[in-house]
Order: structure tokens, then C-alpha cells, then sequence
């Protein structure tokens, strides 16, 4: 599990594969977001924060920065918080859990 001091400013990055008809595609060019939980259930109506790729060479990455200033900051807490990653396209809209980090 990642771990973040609550202090930081840093970018929580996400992994992110993209297949269009099991065709590899490139999904840069898609909005994205991010939206964290202290529940691995995805709330009702939870708030989205805007996130942008990152060309990690081999792997495109979706990106948020949080922390002081940052985009969104999470408080430190015992319970993890879940990261949860949106990306609109057409005429699809995944909404995929990215999984835990620990925020101390």
C-alpha cells in the first residue's frame, strides 16, 4: 500500500490500459478524474477532481496531485483511503478502483 505523509504534495498516479473491441488503443486524449473514499464502496454522488495523463514511456498514467495546495487534501487517518479513477470517452465511461493508500 502506498503511503503518503499528509504534509506532501505529490501526484498519486494510476496505471491505466486501454482497449477498444480487445485492440490496444490510446486513451490520452480522454478526460479524466479521481475521486477518494475512506470506503471501499464508491459513494452515491461522490465529488470528482480533475486528474491528467502522464506518458510513463511504457505505461500511460492518470494523475492527481494532492496534498497542501494540490488538487484535493486528504487528512490523515488509521483507515485507508481508496482511490477511485473516471475516464470519459464515447460512448463509454469506466469508473475503475485504483485501490488503497495510507495517508499519516
Amino acid at each position: 500500500m502506498l503511503r503518503i505523509n499528509s504534509q506532501s504534495l505529490e501526484y498519486i498516479k494510476v496505471p491505466v490500459t486501454a482497449k477498444k473491441g480487445g485492440v490496444a488503443y490510446d486513451p490520452t486524449g480522454d478526460t479524466v478524474e479521481m475521486t477518494f473514499s475512506q470506503s471501499e464502496t464508491l459513494p452515491a454522488t461522490p465529488t470528482w477532481y480533475a486528474a491528467s495523463w502522464e506518458d510513463g514511456s511504457n505505461q500511460d498514467m492518470v494523475r492527481c496531485l494532492i496534498g497542501p495546495t494540490g488538487e484535493v487534501e486528504l487528512t490523515a487517518s488509521h483507515t485507508p483511503w481508496y482511490v477511485f479513477i473516471k475516464i470519459t470517452d464515447n460512448p463509454e465511461i469506466p469508473v475503475l478502483e485504483a485501490g488503497p493508500i495510507e495517508v499519516y
